[in-house]
């Protein structure tokens, strides 16, 4: 009976670490080119606490009405965005939610980009910005960002948390 529980032990032991590979990492040479946008999620929350008292909002959006490509150049790595696009985005607080829709012009500001495995930086005269290359292949992008921002003044602090993901084709 040990012997046929250690075999069954060893068999769930090799069938769990034999899975797929890892996706490969992301080449910059990959990212050159003109990609356009095609999709956006976006999710999050936020805590506003007032003289100890806190409320938070969780938010879902997602992309519309989308005319928005990114180019990546190499020799330099400059970046450059053009066109706009809307998140419908809807907040829930307390229970009650609402619907908003919020008007965006490009992407990134232009500037200078770099890969380190997967994270990708964008330097402009923003500062520098950094995201996660979820995936990368020969024609699609998806590009995932984390923010976590916490803002204060007159005894009341805001901190707010957001996770998007980007989808992007190539043109």
């Amino acid at each position: 009976m040990k012997i046929g529980k250690l075999f069954l032990i060893g068999l769930v032991v090799v069938f769990f670490s034999c899975g797929d590979e890892d996706e490969p990492q992301p080449t910059a040479a990959g990212l050159v080119g003109t990609w356009s946008m095609t999709a956006l999620e976006y999710g999050g929350s936020s805590t506003t606490t007032v003289a100890g008292v806190s409320l938070m909002s969780a938010f879902t959006g997602v992309g519309k009405e989308i005319d928005l490509t990114i180019t990546f150049r190499e020799n330099p790595n400059t970046i450059t965005s053009e066109g706009s696009y809307v998140i419908a985005l809807t907040t829930t607080t307390a229970g009650q939610s609402f619907t908003q829709d919020f008007p965006f012009n490009n992407f990134v500001a232009d500037g200078t980009w770099s890969l380190n495995g997967r994270v990708i930086t964008v330097t402009s005269a923003l500062g520098a910005e950094e995201a996660t290359l979820v995936s990368q292949t020969s024609t699609t992008l998806v590009i995932g960002v984390e923010t976590e921002q916490t803002q204060s003044a007159g005894g009341t602090t805001i901190r707010t948390r957001v996770q998007a993901q980007y989808t992007l084709t190539k043109i």
